[in-house]
């Protein structure tokens, strides 16, 4: 089955580069164009004056060639039995796991929900230390404050009695 893909995408290839080159050989249909000019008349050269015909029948029987061969390519690819597993194969496979593999999923889930209830404890221990730490020093400040104030009010008694 191999050596038959092979060989019918030499034949497709060699037809595209054949179908190709008769394309670029033709001239455009203003008599002018970037055939005419790249390949000088090339194809009137080589097939005589009636080139445009003869070159139209050709590009027409490379096409329907191209695209059967293409067509013919897909559908040999597309029944090959191989080993190769498709992924509609993978998915129903994977649809159809045993015990084992949901056992599996199930201490995985396990796995996740302890470490969701660790990662939410360190949250509440990180948030409840953040709070402190700004308590304290909402503490130190108002004790800073206080003795600011107290030395204030000192200085101003003292003032009175003066």
């Amino acid at each position: 089955m191999d050596t038959l893909i092979i060989i019918v995408t030499i034949i497709d290839v060699i037809v595209a580069l054949l179908l190709i080159g008769v394309i670029l050989v033709q001239q455009s249909k203003d008599g002018g164009g970037m055939a005419g000019s790249a390949f000088g008349g090339a194809g009137e050269a080589v097939f005589g004056g009636q080139a445009a015909d003869q070159l139209t029948k050709i590009t027409r029987v490379l096409t329907a060639m191209f695209f059967i061969l293409t067509l013919a390519l897909a559908v040999i690819i597309g029944r090959r039995t191989d080993k190769d597993v498709s992924v509609v194969d993978t998915t129903a496979a994977a649809i159809k796991a045993p015990a084992a593999n949901n056992a599996d999923a199930d201490k995985g889930k396990k796995a996740i929900e302890k470490k969701s209830t660790k990662v939410e404890k360190v949250k509440k221990e990180t948030t409840k230390t953040s709070i402190e730490k700004s308590a304290k020093k909402k503490d130190t400040a108002v004790k800073t404050v206080k003795k600011e104030t107290g030395k204030t009010e000192a200085k101003l008694k003292e003032e009175k009695k003066k």
